[in-house]
């Protein structure tokens, strides 16, 4: 009986395939397109309680040590002089009353540098807790380059002043739970890969080699990427996307989304942001193109970001680059202690946290900083796209069983989909 009905839905199948396969496909693109609007996504909202976002007043307001820090390293970045920069960090992180270390590194490859290997340093150092526990941390890395250039690599000077600003005030307070790591990695990816890999105890591989770290912390709570070209800036590329797709926890987006509209700063995902003053049909097309731009970015499999290199130690992580792109303003820009404020109130909400993020997703596409399509929602318009080219594949398969794929395909249409959407149908953020 099972056998007869296998058969027939395997002939219609066949004979019907394209007719059907380029329905299925269709209506999973268009379905899939739809989720972009707001009618078909959901709100964002913090799931991690213990963050307590924007529940403190930032203490950041050291503009004489941003701009004294600022004026010593341009001069520096602008005869390129890498190595007098980790020289003046050095100084200056002993100077406030930090632990300081450097890690050396070689990377030799035969098909990525075929004619001379990447030698560098790194430079990190550690403000120990108050609290003496030093079983975990929060990291914060800034690209250590002097070669510059304003469309892909600018100069991170401000960056690097901002954060010798903030470990400056922050060693002053009493109220951190956790230890603060600062990495200022050489050669960027590579010298990232390279303190992790030795931070966390990796056997040393074929092309890449380095040397013991000296200092060391606790388990790496979170961590975040900064790549600020200046200071005074009005808005704010936040980047998750890591290695191969995987996404920073979507809660660790959400506090730095709350925490940059508290300080005036405009936060953009996907290249959009969230303009509550635009119209209907300009929301909706830029809901569209946030969509697409979030799956072409995961898509391909390369990090945003450093950050996506912590993502693959299980550590959630974002990159903030600023100004954005994305955002065009006739406004005048923002004091440039905001975005040290910012940075202090992302912190200071990891440093609440009493476990690792995990309450909130893993896997999710973002329109615009404030709505998001989880897993549950976007996969049924996916397994119709996958459908539509397993019913063509079935229409090649002359093997005795082909009836199985016919009936595995059926199950997946008419039992996975309709409950992977009871996520929409039931939930109302």
């Amino acid at each position: 009986m099972g056998s007869g009905i296998g058969e027939k839905l395997q002939t219609l199948l066949t004979k019907f395939s394209t007719p059907v396969g380029l329905s299925l496909f269709y209506i999973g693109l268009v379905w899939f397109v739809l989720l972009s609007q707001d009618e078909l996504n959901h709100g964002t909202y913090l799931s991690e309680n213990a963050l307590l976002v924007g529940q403190v007043v930032e203490k950041f307001d050291d503009s004489q040590s941003l701009a004294r820090y600022g004026k010593d390293l341009s001069t520096l970045f602008a005869i390129n002089d890498i190595v007098g920069v980790r020289r003046w960090l050095t100084w200056e992180l002993n100077m406030i009353g930090l632990e300081v270390y450097e890690q050396n590194f070689t990377f030799t490859h035969p098909l990525l540098h075929p004619l001379d290997q990447v030698v560098g340093t790194n430079l990190y150092t550690i403000m120990r807790s108050p609290s003496g526990g030093r079983t975990e941390a929060l990291l914060l890395t800034v690209p250590l380059r002097t070669e510059c250039s304003d469309a892909t690599s600018p100069c991170l000077n401000a960056t690097v002043s901002l954060m010798l600003s903030l470990l400056k005030s922050f060693r002053q307070q009493i109220y951190w739970a956790k230890d603060i790591i600062v990495v200022f990695p050489e050669s960027d990816y590579i010298g990232m890969l390279a303190w992790l890999e030795a931070y966390h105890g990796s056997i040393i591989p074929e092309y890449l080699s380095w040397s013991e770290i000296e200092g060391r912390s606790g388990a790496i709570q979170a961590g975040l990427n900064l790549e600020l070209s200046r200071l005074n800036i009005e808005s704010l590329d936040i980047s998750s996307e890591g290695i191969n797709g995987l996404l920073a926890n979507l809660d660790l987006v959400n506090t730095i989304v709350r925490l940059s509209h508290k300080h005036s700063i405009e936060p953009c995902v996907s290249g959009q942001y969230y303009d509550f003053a635009r119209n209907a049909v300009q929301t909706r097309k830029q809901n569209v193109m946030g969509l697409l731009q979030a799956v072409w970015t995961q898509a391909s499999g390369s990090p945003a970001g450093l950050h996506g290199l912590l993502i693959n130690y299980q550590i959630p992580a974002v990159t903030l680059r600023g100004p954005s792109r994305s955002f065009k303003t006739t406004r005048e820009s923002r004091q440039s202690t905001n975005v040290g404020k910012l940075v202090e109130g992302v912190l200071r909400s990891l440093n609440n946290l009493q476990e690792r993020l995990h309450q909130s997703f893993w896997y999710y596409l973002l329109p615009n900083p404030l709505r998001y399509i989880s897993i549950g929602v976007y996969m049924p318009p996916v397994l119709l796209l996958v459908g539509s080219l397993l019913i063509k594949v079935s229409n090649f398969s002359q093997c005795d069983g082909s009836h199985v794929t016919t009936l595995s395909l059926i199950f997946v249409l008419f039992i996975i989909i309709p409950h992977s959407n009871t996520s929409l149908l039931l939930t109302d953020v």
